[in-house]
């Protein structure tokens, strides 16, 4: 089922904004998740292969993937999750 253009494009607003708003709040874990669903929401016309896609549409979609990147780095140098990581992924390794 194809989901209507208006509402992908307003969902992917919404979750842009709500993903602003967790960022300002220094919660960048809330923020990477909420501008992660976004792109999920296409704004754009998803029947469009990549390739055909404008320029511009292709150049805005990676900037927000660059972004997705830069909010992962900020919440691992706000949070303890590195430690936390590390932590998790020995306990797991050693069986404990």
């Amino acid at each position: 089922m194809h989901m209507n253009q208006k509402i992908r494009r307003f969902l992917y607003g919404a979750f842009l904004v709500l993903g602003f708003y967790y960022l300002v709040r220094q919660q960048a874990g809330e923020a990477f998740a909420n501008w992660g669903i976004a792109l999920a929401f296409d704004p754009f016309d998803d029947q469009q292969p990549w390739k055909e896609r404008p320029t511009w549409q292709r150049a805005w979609l990676m900037v927000h993937l660059v972004a997705l990147l830069v909010v992962v780095g900020m919440w691992l140098a706000w949070t303890d999750a590195p430690s936390d990581f590390v932590r998790g992924a020995i306990d797991g390794w050693n069986n404990s």
